[in-house]
Parts: C-alpha cells; structure tokens; sequence
C-alpha cells in the first residue's frame, strides 16, 4: 500500500450525485490547470519513477511513429507547468526540477512522453486517429484503475471501454465518443470526472478487480479520476491525462458537509444498476457501504 496522508476534505467529489454515473459528462476546462500539483507530489513521483525503473514495459509504452506527437505533448506539459506551476516547476536550460525530481530534456534515451509524465501526478495518453477512429497510441500509465496498459496499447477507443458497461464496441456511446474526439477544438480541452471505490490506497492498480464481487470493504477508499482531452494544434492527436485521488472513505465522518456529501454517494451507489455495479467490483460490498454512509448522514453537529 502507499503511505497516503488523508487530506482534511476531499478535493474533487464527483461521487456526490453531482456527475451521473456512466456518462460521457465532458465540460470545458475553461481557465483551470490541467495539471494539479499538491501535498502528495512526492509520493505520486517517487512511485512512478519506481514503476518506470522496475516495470517499464508495464506502464510505458509507445508506437514508433507517435514520436512527433509524444514531443508536441511534452511542450504542452512544458507550457502548462510554465503558466500556472513556476512554484513548483523550476527551469534552467534544458533541466527541469521539482521537489527532487529532475528531468533532463535533452536525454535522448528517454521518451518525450515519459519526460513529461516524470514531471506530474497525471499519468499521460496519446490518442491518435486512422481510418478506425482513434486509437492508445502511447502512454506513461502509472496509475491505471483495474487495467493494464499493454492490453489496450494500439487499440481503438471502443476496445479500450469494451468492459465499460454501454461503451463497449457498437454501442451507441463509443460512436458518441469518436464523434467527440473529432469535432474537439484545440481552443476548448475538455474535462471530466469518474469514481470508485476500493479496499485500499495503492495508486497502481492493474486488471482483476473488476468484475469481482467483494464480500465485504472493511477500509474503503474513494478513488477519483480528474480526466482531460486536448487536441493538439500541430499533429491533430489527441492528449489524454488521468489524475487520480485516493482517500479513505473516514474523510467524510468528520467532513462539515458530510451529511450532503454521504446521502450522495449513498444515492450514487443504489443507481448502479447490476452490470455496473458489477464492474465496479461492488455486487456485495455495495449493502454494507450504503448503510455504512447512512449512519454518516443520520450524525449530527
């Protein structure tokens, strides 16, 4: 498990009722950072360059030819973390720091994409477009929620959401989708949130969660992915960032709005239906969260 500190409030709650559960729910990002820097940016970075040492190939992985495009994302990171991060992000020539982490530009061992994703908490997507949509053409993936970067690396979007509950291959969502990442305007990135819950804080997960029916969750944690699409000006790919936020699920016992907060989430679990539910691996767990959130709203003070 990784040492996460738990935050005195959450800092996204899309789990409130406020985000429909299975829906595309895209909104422009307006003049927010798509890049979140916090307390935990040590930690976040210290497990990325551990995966990127001992399991490269499991979360890093590219197609020769998506090189022009991995270095027009590395200027957009670049571009961004110069715009709203310069106290974080320190730049001297070609070396960027932060916080210990130190990123020579000019490596010509490393991938552009993997310098850029060294650099933040978000892990990082490219999407890349042919004649059967668009497909994960390269990405540094160290957090992935109960998935696994090589079985989706070169695949269409329809597959890489085929165990997505209605948003699998022919369905009406993952046209929606392509049709999405066409018309998309450079000017206008886009973002979006998605939650579930699981029995621990460990930031990598890879497959075997979904689908599993836990008996029980005795520690449950509240995951949240912050996801962002841009269209990139110059090669007309798309970049695709994942932000993950873990904290346990005792953050809302003595949250001020925590009655608000849990009803919420108590309603956004009892409208899973059985496939979804399911997918979120919470087919038994789901009575005993629910109940559990039920006598966090019935406290008072």
């Amino acid at each position: 498990m990784t040492d996460l500190t738990a935050s005195a409030s959450f800092t996204h709650t899309p789990w409130d009722g406020s985000h429909p559960n299975f829906r595309i729910g895209l909104e422009p990002l307006g003049e927010r950072s798509w890049i979140e820097v916090d307390g935990q940016f040590d930690t976040y970075l210290g497990e990325k360059q551990k995966l990127l040492a001992s399991r490269h190939d499991d979360v890093f992985r590219a197609e020769p030819g998506s090189l022009a495009v991995q270095e027009e994302a590395l200027e957009m990171v670049l571009a961004e973390l110069d715009r709203t991060h310069r106290d974080t992000h320190r730049r001297d020539g070609n070396v960027v720091t932060a916080d210990g982490v130190r990123v020579d530009l000019d490596d010509p061992e490393m991938p552009p994409l993997e310098k850029a994703a060294r650099l933040v908490q978000e892990d990082l997507v490219i999407m890349m477009p042919d004649d059967n949509g668009w497909r994960l053409a390269a990405g540094c993936v160290c957090f992935p929620s109960s998935w696994v970067l090589a079985e989706k690396f070169g695949k269409p979007i329809e597959q890489v959401h085929g165990p997505v509950p209605q948003f699998g291959p022919g369905t009406k969502n993952a046209a929606m989708i392509n049709r999405i990442f066409d018309k998309l305007r450079t000017e206008i990135p886009v973002i979006r949130f998605n939650w579930s819950i699981y029995p621990d804080d460990a930031l990598f997960h890879g497959a075997g969660r979904i689908g599993q029916t836990n008996d029980t969750i005795d520690q449950p944690f509240l995951r949240v992915e912050i996801q962002t699409l841009h269209k990139m000006a110059r090669t007309g790919a798309m970049l695709f960032t994942i932000r993950i936020h873990v904290d346990p699920l005792t953050v809302l016992e003595n949250h001020s709005d925590r009655q608000r907060l849990a009803r919420g989430l108590a309603e956004s679990l009892a409208g899973l239906d059985e496939a979804q539910c399911r997918y979120k691996g919470l087919t038994k767990a789901r009575g005993q969260i629910i109940a559990r959130l039920e006598a966090i709203a019935a406290t008072r003070g």
